[in-house]
């Protein structure tokens, strides 16, 4: 089993910015998703929060979803 310990939001300076430098750029701490194998993450389309989906779970339910608005 995979799960994630950490989220974090990097957001680029500039529209410039050189993602390859995003290790610098101002970032926040999100609540980590509560998914069991999590393979994407994505914000929501407001930007304000993410969205969090996983492959089948245990026993092969089907996959899952959440998602963490800001607060």
């Amino acid at each position: 089993m995979q799960f994630y310990d950490q989220v974090r939001q990097y957001t680029a300076p500039q529209r410039s910015s050189d993602p390859a430098l995003f290790f610098r750029w101002p970032h926040v701490a999100l609540d980590d998703p509560e998914l069991i194998q999590a393979e994407g993450i994505a914000p929501l389309p407001d930007g304000c929060g993410f969205a969090a989906i996983s492959e089948a779970g245990l026993g092969g339910r089907v996959a899952g979803l959440s998602i963490a608005p800001c607060r």
